[in-house]
């Protein structure tokens, strides 16, 4: 008799990023009868991640993709697979930054439209009551850019933004509707591009957060946990890229990360104690 153990990263899985390549078009034009990424692809998506012993997704969220929750099925599929959901680096308290209009809703800045932004995340919290999602916590711009503040503000007042107001409203959205205990639900920051300076600068995190640390966009990880932040509650884990479409070079078509040299980062990860998530 030979028993597996369970796989030593709680949370193990993909991002269906750049979609508009390969993805989407193969399941609109080919497969899904929903017309986009819909209940039908995320099932084989699915299928394929517990066959590879994987648990966890962030769904596609480009523009050319209907927003994940948007499409009937999607939701149930997920519970039906037993896969876990979160979001992206930009996209909040599970929202899909596409899904706000700020011509209705208006400005996608915290400063000024508080009420507005916070209600649009709440929203979302309700609807996925009884499902099982990691909220990424914290904010970015709608475009995958930093996050919008008045003309002169320093980077130390976005930290403190973050810190004194926008993370706490997260927090005591998810113990209203989900946990009063908030630390009992997951949650990750990730300190990508301008958030890890914002974190550098002295943002604090409540202890129950999980740092998911994230490569430079070309597979070499910027940073890992320090010994301090390895006794924190939340762990820590990563997001890593094996292709990528941004400044300062795209690189979707070839193989440019090698699996040696993906090996030897996260093996440096794991030595790190970043085994809470790996995506």
């Amino acid at each position: 008799t030979y028993t597996e153990p369970s796989p030593a990263v709680k949370y193990r899985g993909i991002f269906i990023n750049d979609e508009d390549w390969g993805m989407e078009p193969w399941a609109r034009l080919t497969f899904d009868p929903s017309g986009d990424i819909g209940p039908t692809t995320y099932a084989r998506v699915f299928e394929l991640l517990l066959r590879l012993h994987a648990n966890y997704i962030w769904p596609g969220m480009h523009p050319t993709t209907l927003p994940y929750y948007t499409i009937p099925g999607n939701k149930k599929v997920a519970d039906d697979y037993a896969i876990v959901v979160g979001t992206s680096h930009h996209e909040p308290m599970a929202r899909n930054t596409e899904e706000y209009d700020p011509n209705v809703l208006g400005p996608y800045n915290y400063w000024i439209n508080r009420a507005a932004i916070s209600n649009f995340w709440d929203l979302r919290v309700v609807e996925l009551t009884n499902s099982e999602n990691v909220y990424t916590i914290g904010m970015r711009g709608l475009t995958d850019d930093g996050i919008i503040s008045p003309s002169g503000t320093s980077t130390q007042q976005k930290a403190d933004k973050l810190q004194n107001e926008i993370i706490p409203d997260q927090r005591a959205m998810i113990a209203k509707h989900l946990n009063p205990n908030p630390a009992l639900v997951p949650q990750i920051f990730v300190p990508y591009k301008e958030a890890l300076t914002l974190y550098q600068t002295g943002l604090q995190l409540p202890d129950d957060v999980t740092l998911v640390w994230v490569d430079d966009n070309h597979g070499y990880i910027r940073q890992l946990s320090t010994t301090a932040e390895q006794a924190r509650s939340g762990g820590s884990g990563v997001y890593y890229h094996q292709s990528y479409w941004g400044v300062p070079r795209n690189y979707l078509w070839l193989c440019t990360t090698p699996p040696a040299m993906t090996w030897s980062e996260m093996s440096k990860a794991w030595d790190y104690d970043a085994r809470r998530i790996w995506i």
